[in-house]
């Protein structure tokens, strides 16, 4: 239980009866996402159905976390669900766990590393004010940009800032070789930040952890073990106990760099209420008889259709569709590391045309980060609309 939560419990039972429908709603916007409805329950009991009903949509509304970015939400989750983009970070870690970010938080998006997907992402961005900064001829612009951490994290970074209000928000694009963008959350450092929202749905993968302030650290992400570096123990691949992610763990000099980077990542979850445990659930070790199985929609994640706050009536494809692809998205939990199993959203592409027929072109090369640029800032592609995808 939250600290939210145990607040709540302590109130007398006078008090909770007599709370207003604007108290409760205050109340609720400080709530794990995961506790919403038995804090209803708990604090409006004195409150007809409808009156349930509202606060609960007002809760899980997510709209609000792009107030900051435009005035139109639903063009922005519209060009998101198009171009394949997730918003994940801890703008998305508040949403489900409140407090877990600030007004001058990053606005971290992910996407599939697919060149016309980014590409339509970064250009409707530049028409609500971001300004995208690229790779000039000057050593000092080009090392700002290739930011260490995300290199040593094997994601491709774009920084964009953007002025609104007297305010400058700072917007990150990133992909990762070979993954969409809900699998370059799986590859994060802990399930404390391994949530997002999409198009069309908000999802925390570590439900079960998250709602109740706590994290798993996998600290054998993105790290890829030699094979003189992993060892067979009855009959399933370990890894040196060696890598233990604890104070007196040492790891190999080439890995060195990047597990401590991730511990101070850590530490701004840790910072904002988190607690790191070392189990995912039911006091069961991770890694043990080889590996635990998870997808989008089991008991242990938590997902929120969108369909209540958005116009979907003329999907293609449909809602229902995306959201049972979604179910199907799925991973493997190992000793200190995630690998993704299946990702059938990566089979949409943008621009609403049907799978069936087409699939993504995977044409982003890892080192061909100015062609990108230029294509992505050349008006006429936006024009366009992409066709080539």
């Amino acid at each position: 239980m939250s600290s939210t939560e145990s607040t709540i419990n302590e109130l007398p039972a006078s008090n909770k009866a007599g709370l207003t429908y604007d108290t409760i709603e205050i109340l609720l916007s400080y709530t794990n996402i995961g506790y919403v409805d038995s804090a209803i329950e708990l604090l409006g009991a004195h409150l007809d159905d409808d009156a349930k009903e509202k606060l609960k949509y007002t809760r899980e509304d997510v709209r609000p976390v792009f107030d900051d970015l435009t005035d139109n939400a639903e063009e922005l989750f519209n060009v998101i669900r198009k171009s394949k983009v997730v918003l994940s970070g801890s703008r998305s870690v508040n949403f489900i766990k409140p407090g877990s970010s600030s007004r001058a938080s990053d606005y971290d998006f992910y996407a599939e590393d697919n060149v016309h997907c980014i590409a339509m992402f970064m250009a409707y961005m530049t028409t609500i004010g971001v300004y995208w900064s690229f790779p000039s001829n000057t050593v000092e612009d080009v090392a700002r940009l290739q930011d260490d951490y995300y290199k040593s994290a094997r994601f491709q970074l774009i920084r964009g800032t953007l002025n609104r209000d007297g305010r400058v928000l700072d917007v990150q694009l990133m992909w990762r070789h070979g993954y969409s963008g809900s699998q370059c959350v799986l590859k994060f450092h802990s399930t404390a930040p391994q949530c997002f929202i999409s198009g069309f749905a908000a999802v925390s993968l570590y439900h079960n952890l998250t709602s109740n302030d706590k994290s798993v650290a996998w600290y054998l992400n993105d790290i890829s073990l030699d094979l003189k570096e992993r060892t067979q123990i009855d009959g399933r691949v370990d890894v040196p106990h060696g890598f233990q992610d604890d104070g007196e763990a040492r790891p190999a000099e080439k890995y060195k760099t990047q597990m401590e980077r991730n511990k101070v990542a850590k530490q701004k979850y840790i910072d904002r209420g988190f607690t790191y445990v070392t189990k995912t659930c039911d006091d069961k070790p991770m890694g043990k008889f080889g590996g635990i199985i998870r997808h989008i929609g089991d008991d242990k994640s938590y997902v929120i259709p969108l369909d209540k706050y958005l116009d979907v009536s003329s999907w293609q494809p449909t809602f229902d569709e995306y959201v049972d692809r979604l179910n199907y998205v799925s991973w493997i939990e190992l000793e200190g590391r995630i690998e993704v199993v299946s990702n059938p959203l990566s089979k949409y592409v943008c621009l609403d045309t049907s799978p069936e027929w087409l699939i993504p072109e995977r044409s982003l090369e890892r080192n061909d980060e100015r062609s990108l640029y230029l294509r992505a800032l050349a008006g006429e592609h936006y024009e366009l609309s992409f066709n080539p995808c």
